[in-house]
Protein backbone atom coordinates (compact mmCIF):
# COMPACT_ATOMS: atom_id res chain seq x y z
CA UNK A 1 0.00 0.00 0.00
CA UNK A 2 1.32 3.40 -1.13
CA UNK A 3 1.48 6.09 1.60
CA UNK A 4 -0.04 9.25 0.42
CA UNK A 5 2.65 11.80 -1.04
CA UNK A 6 3.42 14.68 1.37
CA UNK A 7 3.56 18.15 -0.76
CA UNK A 8 7.38 19.80 -0.16
CA UNK A 9 6.86 22.73 2.17
CA UNK A 10 9.08 26.06 1.12
CA UNK A 11 11.40 25.69 3.73
CA UNK A 12 13.04 29.68 4.84
CA UNK A 13 16.68 29.72 5.32
CA UNK A 14 17.71 32.16 8.17
CA UNK A 15 20.47 33.35 6.56
CA UNK A 16 18.00 34.45 3.58
CA UNK A 17 15.92 36.40 6.40
CA UNK A 18 18.93 38.49 8.02
CA UNK A 19 19.46 41.00 4.83
CA UNK A 20 15.70 42.05 5.34
CA UNK A 21 15.68 42.52 8.94
CA UNK A 22 18.86 44.05 9.10
CA UNK A 23 18.21 46.50 6.36
CA UNK A 24 14.82 47.64 7.88
CA UNK A 25 16.11 47.92 11.56
CA UNK A 26 19.18 50.15 9.97
CA UNK A 27 16.73 52.38 8.16
CA UNK A 28 14.31 52.99 11.46
CA UNK A 29 17.58 53.75 13.35
CA UNK A 30 19.40 56.01 11.12
CA UNK A 31 15.70 57.69 10.91
CA UNK A 32 15.36 57.94 15.05
CA UNK A 33 19.18 58.79 15.01
CA UNK A 34 18.26 62.08 12.83
CA UNK A 35 15.43 62.73 15.09
CA UNK A 36 17.69 63.05 17.74
CA UNK A 37 20.13 65.16 16.35
CA UNK A 38 17.65 67.71 14.80
CA UNK A 39 16.62 67.88 18.17
CA UNK A 40 19.70 68.10 19.86
CA UNK A 41 20.19 70.68 17.19
CA UNK A 42 17.55 72.80 18.41
CA UNK A 43 17.61 72.64 22.01
CA UNK A 44 21.55 73.88 21.75
CA UNK A 45 20.24 76.83 19.40
CA UNK A 46 18.01 77.90 21.85
CA UNK A 47 20.58 78.02 24.66
CA UNK A 48 23.11 79.52 23.09
CA UNK A 49 19.80 82.74 22.10
CA UNK A 50 19.24 82.17 25.84
CA UNK A 51 22.21 83.27 27.09
CA UNK A 52 22.51 85.59 24.78
CA UNK A 53 19.22 87.19 25.77
CA UNK A 54 20.77 87.04 29.16
CA UNK A 55 24.08 88.22 28.61
CA UNK A 56 22.88 91.23 25.99
CA UNK A 57 23.32 94.70 27.81
CA UNK A 58 20.11 96.32 27.85
CA UNK A 59 19.75 99.98 26.07
CA UNK A 60 20.19 102.56 28.95
CA UNK A 61 18.47 105.34 28.89
CA UNK A 62 19.62 108.70 31.22
CA UNK A 63 17.25 111.92 31.83
CA UNK A 64 18.64 114.32 32.88
CA UNK A 65 15.67 117.23 34.26
CA UNK A 66 16.76 120.78 34.70
CA UNK A 67 16.03 122.88 37.57
CA UNK A 68 12.73 124.13 37.70
CA UNK A 69 11.42 121.87 35.15
CA UNK A 70 8.22 120.13 36.35
CA UNK A 71 7.91 116.30 34.53
CA UNK A 72 10.57 114.18 33.12
CA UNK A 73 8.94 115.15 30.16
CA UNK A 74 10.65 118.35 30.70
CA UNK A 75 14.49 117.14 30.67
CA UNK A 76 16.51 115.73 28.07
CA UNK A 77 17.14 112.04 27.54
CA UNK A 78 20.38 110.35 26.81
CA UNK A 79 20.99 106.83 25.20
CA UNK A 80 24.68 105.25 24.76
CA UNK A 81 24.29 105.80 21.13
CA UNK A 82 23.25 110.37 21.29
CA UNK A 83 22.45 112.98 23.12
CA UNK A 84 18.43 114.53 23.10
CA UNK A 85 18.74 117.20 20.53
CA UNK A 86 17.34 119.60 23.08
CA UNK A 87 20.46 119.52 25.30
CA UNK A 88 22.10 119.20 22.35
CA UNK A 89 20.63 122.94 21.29
CA UNK A 90 21.66 124.37 24.76
CA UNK A 91 25.21 122.81 25.12
CA UNK A 92 25.78 124.71 21.86
CA UNK A 93 24.12 128.18 22.52
CA UNK A 94 26.09 127.81 25.92
CA UNK A 95 29.55 126.99 24.28
CA UNK A 96 29.15 129.61 21.78
CA UNK A 97 28.09 132.06 24.22
CA UNK A 98 31.47 131.55 25.85
CA UNK A 99 33.56 132.10 22.48
CA UNK A 100 31.32 135.31 21.45
CA UNK A 101 30.91 137.03 24.92
CA UNK A 102 34.13 138.51 26.51
CA UNK A 103 35.63 140.99 27.59
CA UNK A 104 39.33 141.87 27.86
CA UNK A 105 38.53 141.07 31.92
CA UNK A 106 37.16 138.08 31.45
CA UNK A 107 38.01 136.32 28.29
CA UNK A 108 40.98 134.32 29.61
CA UNK A 109 38.45 132.81 31.98
CA UNK A 110 35.89 131.93 29.53
CA UNK A 111 37.90 130.59 26.95
CA UNK A 112 39.67 128.76 29.36
CA UNK A 113 36.19 126.90 30.34
CA UNK A 114 35.55 126.35 26.62
CA UNK A 115 38.78 124.43 26.67
CA UNK A 116 37.24 122.43 29.09
CA UNK A 117 34.94 121.01 26.55
CA UNK A 118 36.50 120.09 23.30
CA UNK A 119 37.74 116.80 22.40
CA UNK A 120 41.20 116.01 22.65
CA UNK A 121 42.26 115.66 18.99
CA UNK A 122 41.17 119.17 18.58
CA UNK A 123 42.53 120.58 21.63
CA UNK A 124 45.56 121.60 20.22
CA UNK A 125 44.44 123.40 16.94
CA UNK A 126 41.78 125.44 18.83
CA UNK A 127 43.89 126.35 21.45
CA UNK A 128 46.21 128.39 19.65
CA UNK A 129 43.18 129.80 17.35
CA UNK A 130 41.54 131.21 20.17
CA UNK A 131 45.33 132.59 21.69
CA UNK A 132 45.39 134.64 18.51
CA UNK A 133 41.97 135.78 18.60
CA UNK A 134 42.45 137.17 22.59
CA UNK A 135 45.56 138.92 21.53
CA UNK A 136 44.13 140.46 18.55
CA UNK A 137 41.51 141.95 21.12
CA UNK A 138 43.65 142.46 23.93
CA UNK A 139 45.45 144.71 21.56
CA UNK A 140 42.49 146.94 20.74
CA UNK A 141 41.01 146.72 24.05
CA UNK A 142 38.28 145.17 22.26
CA UNK A 143 34.66 143.46 23.80
CA UNK A 144 32.93 141.06 21.44
CA UNK A 145 28.74 140.69 22.16
CA UNK A 146 26.67 138.08 20.76
CA UNK A 147 22.53 137.82 20.17
CA UNK A 148 21.47 134.68 19.34
CA UNK A 149 18.52 135.02 17.28
CA UNK A 150 17.56 131.57 15.74
CA UNK A 151 19.22 127.73 16.01
CA UNK A 152 19.16 124.84 13.85
CA UNK A 153 19.84 121.31 15.23
CA UNK A 154 21.11 118.16 13.40
CA UNK A 155 21.08 115.08 15.78
CA UNK A 156 22.41 112.86 13.24
CA UNK A 157 25.62 114.76 12.64
CA UNK A 158 25.48 116.39 16.31
CA UNK A 159 25.52 120.25 14.73
CA UNK A 160 23.96 122.84 15.88
CA UNK A 161 24.42 126.34 13.47
CA UNK A 162 23.37 129.66 15.30
CA UNK A 163 22.39 132.86 13.67
CA UNK A 164 22.25 136.26 15.39
CA UNK A 165 23.80 139.28 15.61
CA UNK A 166 27.55 140.04 16.91
CA UNK A 167 28.24 143.64 17.83
CA UNK A 168 32.04 144.80 18.61
CA UNK A 169 32.99 147.33 21.13
CA UNK A 170 36.10 149.68 22.07
CA UNK A 171 35.24 150.59 25.49
CA UNK A 172 31.54 151.47 25.56
CA UNK A 173 31.34 151.93 22.08
CA UNK A 174 29.89 149.98 19.60
CA UNK A 175 31.58 149.82 16.42
CA UNK A 176 30.37 147.52 14.49
CA UNK A 177 27.35 145.51 14.54
CA UNK A 178 26.86 142.48 12.13
CA UNK A 179 24.48 138.91 11.58
CA UNK A 180 27.22 136.03 11.60
CA UNK A 181 26.16 132.55 12.11
CA UNK A 182 28.35 130.12 13.59
CA UNK A 183 28.68 126.42 13.17
CA UNK A 184 29.63 123.91 16.39
CA UNK A 185 30.15 120.20 15.89
CA UNK A 186 30.64 117.38 18.35
CA UNK A 187 31.54 113.86 19.05
CA UNK A 188 29.24 111.88 21.62
CA UNK A 189 30.88 109.51 23.58
CA UNK A 190 30.43 107.84 27.00
CA UNK A 191 26.98 109.91 28.20
CA UNK A 192 29.50 113.22 26.96
CA UNK A 193 29.56 116.05 24.17
CA UNK A 194 33.06 116.72 23.32
CA UNK A 195 33.46 119.92 21.12
CA UNK A 196 35.35 119.53 17.45
CA UNK A 197 35.04 123.03 16.31
CA UNK A 198 33.05 126.41 16.25
CA UNK A 199 33.13 128.17 13.38
CA UNK A 200 31.93 131.21 11.58
CA UNK A 201 30.35 130.62 8.35
CA UNK A 202 30.72 132.67 5.44
CA UNK A 203 27.95 134.95 4.24
CA UNK A 204 26.43 132.54 1.26
CA UNK A 205 26.92 129.31 3.65
CA UNK A 206 24.74 131.49 6.48
CA UNK A 207 21.85 133.35 4.09
CA UNK A 208 21.43 129.67 2.62
CA UNK A 209 20.63 127.66 6.03
CA UNK A 210 18.52 131.11 7.41
CA UNK A 211 16.69 132.39 4.22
Amino acid sequence: MQSPSIPPQETFSPLTMTPTLTGAMAARLGMRSLVFRTLAASLATNVLLGCALLLRTPPALTILVPPGAGTTEDGWAFTNDAPDSRYLERHALSLVSMLTNITPRTMEGSLARLLEHVAPESYGAMEKRLMREIASLKKDMASVAFYPSRTRTDANTLSVTVFGERKLLIGSAVTSSDPVAYEARFRYAAGRLFLLSITELSNEERDKRFR
